[in-house]
C-alpha cells in the first residue's frame, strides 16, 4: 500500500513539475538564444505570465463554448501530451504509469499534437497559418523513421522498449558503456534534431493567424511537447541519474537518498540541453527540414552500428 500510495505521489510531482516548468523552459531558451545572437531579449517571464493568463481564459471559456468541433480539437493534442509527460519519468522511475511507458506509445501520442495542429489550422482563414502548420506536420513525420531507429535500439539493449527497463538496465550493467551507452548517446543526439523546430513555433508569423484563446493553447502545448522531448533525452544522456523505485525498506531507504539527486541531475541536464540546442541554433544553418531529417537519421543508424560492433568486440 505504501508503495502504491509513493508511485502515485511521484507521478503527481513529476507531472506539475512537467506543466508548471514547460513554459519558463521555453522561454529560457528563447532567452538564451537571443543572448547568443546578440539579439534585444525580453526577459521570458513576461512572456511566460501572458501565456498562463490566456490559458486560464482559454479554460474559462470551455464550458461556455456550443461547438464541439472548436474546444476538442486542442484539447485532444493538450490531453496527448499531458499522457506522454506523464509516462516520461524525469527523476524516478517506478511510478503508476511505469508499466505503460512505452516508446512506442510516447511516439504517438507526441506525433498527435503535429496533427491536431494541423486540423485546428483548417479552422481558419489564415493560408500562413495553414501553411505552417503544414510544415510542421510533415516535418515530423519524416522524423518517424529516427524515432523508430531510437525504439529499435532500445530493444536491443534492454529487450523491450519500456522507458523503466532503461533506467533499470544501466543501473545494473553500468559496468558497460561500450556496448549499451554509446548507441543510447548517439541516439539522444539524434534527438535534438527532432525538438529543432519547436522554439521557433510561436515566432514564426503564420501562428498569428489563429484566434488568441487557440493561440496562448497552442503555445503551451507546443511548450510541453517541447519539455517532454527534452526529458527523453535527458533519460537517454545519462539514464543513471534517475531513481530507482522498489518495494523493501533498504531499497525505499536508498531510493530516498537517490531522489534529490535524481531531480538536480534532471534540472541540469535540462539546462545543458538548452544550451547545446541554443548554440546548435545559432551557428548551425539549416533551411530546410530534410537536411535535419538527414542528419538525425544518420546517427540513430549510427547508434545501432554501434551497438553490433560492441557486440562484436571491435
Amino acid at each position: 500500500m505504501l508503495f502504491w500510495f509513493l508511485s502515485f505521489v511521484i507521478a503527481l510531482l513529476h507531472l506539475g513539475m512537467i506543466l508548471l516548468l514547460a513554459p519558463w523552459v521555453m522561454g529560457f531558451q528563447k532567452w538564451l538564444e537571443a543572448k547568443i545572437q546578440g539579439l534585444p531579449a525580453v526577459p521570458f517571464w513576461f512572456y511566460r505570465r501572458e501565456l498562463y493568463s490566456a490559458n486560464i481564459k482559454r479554460l474559462s471559456s470551455f464550458s461556455t463554448t456550443t461547438s464541439f468541433y472548436s474546444p476538442l480539437l486542442p484539447y485532444t493534442a493538450l490531453g496527448a501530451v499531458i499522457i506522454a509527460a506523464l509516462l516520461v519519468p524525469t527523476f524516478s522511475v517506478g511510478m503508476v504509469t511505469g508499466s505503460l511507458a512505452d516508446l512506442l506509445l510516447i511516439i504517438a501520442l507526441l506525433m498527435v499534437v503535429p496533427v491536431v495542429f494541423f486540423l485546428t489550422a483548417l479552422r481558419y482563414t489564415s493560408l500562413k497559418s495553414l501553411k505552417l502548420l503544414q510544415t510542421t506536420l510533415v516535418d515530423s513525420l519524416l522524423f518517424l523513421p529516427v524515432l523508430f531507429f531510437i525504439a529499435a535500439i532500445i530493444h536491443f539493449i534492454t529487450g523491450s522498449t519500456f522507458l523503466d527497463a532503461v533506467v533499470v538496465f544501466f543501473h545494473q550493467f553500468g559496468e558497460l558503456p561500450l556496448m549499451a551507452y554509446s548507441p543510447l548517446l548517439v541516439a539522444a543526439c539524434s534527438l535534438f534534431f527532432v525538438v529543432w523546430d519547436m522554439p521557433t513555433f510561436s515566432q514564426k508569423e503564420g501562428i498569428d493567424g489563429f484566434g488568441g484563446s487557440d493561440k496562448g493553447l497552442l503555445l503551451y502545448i507546443n511548450d510541453v511537447r517541447f519539455l517532454v522531448w527534452l526529458s527523453l533525452i535527458a533519460l537517454f544522456l545519462w539514464p543513471q541519474s534517475l531513481a530507482v523505485l522498489q518495494s523493501g525498506d533498504q531499497d525505499f531507504t536508498i531510493w530516498l537518498r537517490a531522489v534529490p539527486f535524481g531531480l538536480l541531475a534532471w534540472v541540469t541536464k535540462i539546462f545543458v540541453e538548452c544550451i547545446i540546442l541554443a548554440i546548435m541554433r545559432s551557428l548551425l544553418l539549416f533551411s530546410s527540414g530534410i537536411y535535419r531529417v538527414g542528419i538525425a537519421v544518420i546517427l540513430s543508424f549510427l547508434a545501432i552500428i554501434l551497438y553490433f560492433a560492441g557486440l562484436s568486440g571491435a
